[in-house]
């Protein structure tokens, strides 16, 4: 069997590591041509008629494949969207994306969540009972105080006892750190008196607490902050004015339960309890003089 003549062959000149843009100004002699450009279509073309093809024009002197690249419209440019993965750390416990990764490309919503304050951990601390409805108190307490007018609104507030009852410190804790991603926590001991719970026990077992969570993620001590209020009892003056108003609504109500609190001014006042209330509603108009 023979071998082909090179001249019959349209690949003879082809080279793959030239761009088939250049062929037209790439010189090769080609026998089956005879012209300067490589056209490899030439010997594929139907049988020559007798009447031969008008000349083509110099300026249309371009491959197939030139033309459809040419004329090919570019694609629409779409927007880059934003990497979901572009703050992702291997490194850190998964628990730290409890919500998921941020894929939102919206600038207005980034600029909202960069703008809005990170969350403060509010904890509540009491010592813990076997009653439940003296554990259940504290856990009104942070409710009621989770939606007043004075708790802002990237404030969590949540409750947990020193011992004998559940959630513990260190359970409160850890959720605040690995479900809600807070590194910020405030813990206020719900106690009157500064006893050995107040000084020793519930600062010891918050440090205890933080160094677990710190082995847990990883983090550096200063990026995690938690510190300890002065006790509930430590405010002086709140207090007296929370037992003076006490006391009043007391005698107020006692007076009321014993008929005694007619509309005919104080001199109707009688016993211990109308005594008291006498002296004290004289020692507030000597007080707004």
């Amino acid at each position: 069997m023979s071998t082909p003549n090179n001249q019959n062959d349209p690949f003879a000149d082809f080279d793959p590591r030239i761009s088939p843009h250049s062929y037209d100004q790439k010189q090769t002699n080609h026998p089956s041509t005879g012209t300067g450009s490589m056209d490899i279509t030439k010997n594929f073309s139907s049988p020559p008629s007798s009447n031969p093809p008008p000349p083509t024009p110099a300026t249309s002197n371009r491959s197939s494949a030139e033309e459809s690249i040419t004329t090919t419209p570019s694609p629409k440019s779409t927007k880059k969207k934003k990497d979901p993965f572009a703050e992702f750390d291997p490194r850190v416990s998964p628990h730290m994306y409890p919500n998921g990764i941020e894929t939102t490309t919206s600038s207005s919503n980034d600029q909202t969540t960069s703008n809005a304050p990170n969350p403060i951990g509010i904890l509540l601390i009491d010592h813990g009972s076997r009653k439940a409805a003296s554990n259940e108190l504290l856990e009104t307490i942070a409710s009621i105080y989770q939606t007043s007018s004075k708790c802002p609104s990237h404030f969590v507030v949540k409750a947990a006892h020193m011992e004998i009852a559940s959630p513990s410190i260190e359970d409160v804790l850890t959720e605040f750190v690995m479900h809600q991603n807070i590194k910020q926590v405030i813990c206020h001991p719900y106690f009157l008196s500064p006893g050995r719970h107040v000084t020793e026990d519930i600062p010891e077992l918050v440090q205890d607490a933080k160094q677990k969570l710190l082995q847990m993620t990883g983090w550096k001590e200063q990026e995690l902050q938690i510190i300890t209020t002065p006790h509930t009892g430590s405010r002086l003056n709140v207090m007296i004015d929370s037992i003076s108003h006490i006391v009043e609504d007391s005698i107020k109500s006692e007076l009321r339960d014993s008929g005694k609190s007619g509309n005919g001014g104080k001199d109707e006042l009688g016993g211990f309890f109308g005594d008291v209330m006498r002296m004290m509603e004289e020692q507030t108009a000597s007080e707004q003089v």
